[in-house]
């Protein structure tokens, strides 16, 4: 009674699972389901770090987005381990190196969910925040750097720099207070992009 519960496959000496399993056990039943054949063991393939990484972005043309887990602030977000690490960070080590303690990564794109390591670069606090693409978003300008002169129809121009707001001076029109501003910033600037495009398309 006990041979009639053995696989059958020759060599095993486990028993015999359900009626279905065709006189297998339940390993070589397994097997035959997946590849076909009761005797082909299919090999697990054991992705490296930035194999599981790489597989997670898409690669366009300019960015390259994360397409997994992103935080609230649309960071791209890669557990190694129990550790969450931040994405485009791994992404910039691994092509360029450590990234030192005391510096940001700016995303030169504007982009936060890319993790292309060209589009990235070492920034201070005060140069990542100086990398913006315009007004914020309770401005009521909507544009950078220009604010309504309370009781009057002019606007005034003004630049944050070093924690201390410098006032540039009003003008009559939104326009007039944008090229001041800009001007300011690029004198005071060194990682305002789109500041250097404006100018450069006006050129």
């Amino acid at each position: 009674m006990a041979a009639d519960k053995t696989c059958s496959i020759d060599g095993c000496e486990s028993e015999v699972g359900a009626k279905s399993a065709r006189g297998w056990c339940g390993k070589h039943y397994s097997r035959w389901l997946k590849n076909g054949d009761p005797n082909i063991v299919t090999a697990k393939i054991r992705l490296t770090i930035q194999e599981r990484f790489w597989e997670k972005v898409i690669k366009g043309s300019e960015c390259w987005n994360w397409k997994a887990q992103l935080g609230p602030k649309g960071y791209g977000r890669f557990r190694i381990g129990r550790k969450m690490y931040l994405a485009h960070r791994l992404s910039f080590a691994w092509e360029y190196g450590e990234i030192p303690s005391s510096l940001l990564l700016d995303h030169k794109c504007h982009n936060h969910s890319c993790v292309r390591p060209s589009h990235l670069r070492h920034a201070t606090v005060k140069q990542n925040a100086e990398n913006r693409k315009g007004a914020r978003r309770n401005s009521k300008s909507g544009v950078r750097g220009v604010y309504p002169v309370v009781g009057s129809s002019r606007w005034w121009a003004g630049v944050r720099h070093n924690g201390k707001m410098i006032r540039i001076g009003s003008f009559a029109t939104v326009p007039e207070a944008e090229a001041a501003a800009l001007k300011k910033r690029l004198e005071l600037f060194t990682h305002n992009i789109v500041d250097i495009e404006k100018k450069s398309k006006e050129e």
